[in-house]
């Protein structure tokens, strides 16, 4: 069975769950039309495991349908914004070099 991911606004985090059990959490903050990532925790147990992929990913796809202007404050998300630039035109331009993100082979200054 796949991992689920709800959101979970009460908590200000997104969670995902592996049969029904939470597996981790991705809390966040808004601000007006931006959402503001802060932090990524995965279970012990379900480290190594792509749970961390599959959150990340869920959320940003999430964000991008809200329209949603994307802080990446959390390393996690920053790294996987890094490493799948689709998800670069989320972060608004002004903020790029901020998070030290941009086109590759762009300057981030």
């Amino acid at each position: 069975m796949m991992p689920v991911v709800r959101h979970n606004p009460a908590a200000s985090q997104f969670d995902i769950y592996d049969n029904g059990v939470v597996a981790g959490y991705l809390r966040y903050r808004m601000e007006g039309s931006e959402i503001w990532f802060l932090t990524t925790t995965i279970m012990p147990r379900y480290q190594g495991k792509d749970f961390e992929t599959e959150l990340i990913r869920s959320v940003l796809d999430d964000a991008h349908h809200r329209r949603l202007g994307v802080l990446p404050f959390c390393p996690e998300v920053r790294k996987f914004i890094a490493g799948n630039p689709q998800y670069l035109q989320l972060v608004p331009p002004a903020q790029l070099g901020s998070f030290k993100l941009g086109p590759a082979g762009a300057p981030t200054t």
